[in-house]
């Protein structure tokens, strides 16, 4: 009976030492990459992505967002989602996504390729990460085929792409 006591005791004391308050868990949603997802595709040719950004604020972020998501269907294609969208990128050449990074950059200051291009931007699911940056999830319209021709026009690829 004496040995029962004493295990009976030890297991009371392993569990009242065992439940003790415990730091809380760090979520790394904000510190994760992220691949645009394909959501689908219209009858005109565009496409619904659902792209990360990351920036000082949910805005920056949401900038950031659309930006990967032009970046994505220019440079990198698309192999998550739905398998409607191009898996091929746009421009395909070597190192092109660094070769045109000031060309993106130009296009996408321009308010009036944004608004040609860029048919939508919904959702702003925001996580603030520890390091203060702010990581967003934003569903995007893209108008691929405006994007064709202004990267045709432009000289990037050719009318044979």
């Amino acid at each position: 009976m004496r040995t029962l006591n004493i295990l009976v005791t030890l297991l009371i004391g392993c569990f009242i030492l065992g439940c003790g308050s415990k730091e809380p868990a760090v979520s790394t949603y904000a510190f994760y990459t992220y691949e645009a997802e394909c959501l689908g595709t219209n009858h005109d040719g565009s496409q619904t992505l659902l792209v990360w950004g990351t920036g000082k604020s949910p805005k920056e972020a949401s900038a950031a967002a659309v930006k990967e998501a032009v970046f994505t269907i220019m440079f990198k294609g698309i192999n998550k989602g739905i398998g409607d969208c191009s898996a091929k990128p746009l421009v395909n050449k070597p190192n092109a996504d660094k070769t045109y990074q000031v060309y993106l950059n130009s296009l996408l200051s321009n308010k009036s390729f944004y608004k040609k291009i860029v048919k939508g931007v919904e959702g702003h699911d925001a996580a603030k990460a520890h390091n203060g940056l702010y990581k967003v999830g934003q569903v995007v319209h893209i108008d691929v085929p405006a994007l064709r021709q202004q990267l045709i026009n432009d000289g990037i690829i050719s009318t044979t792409h």
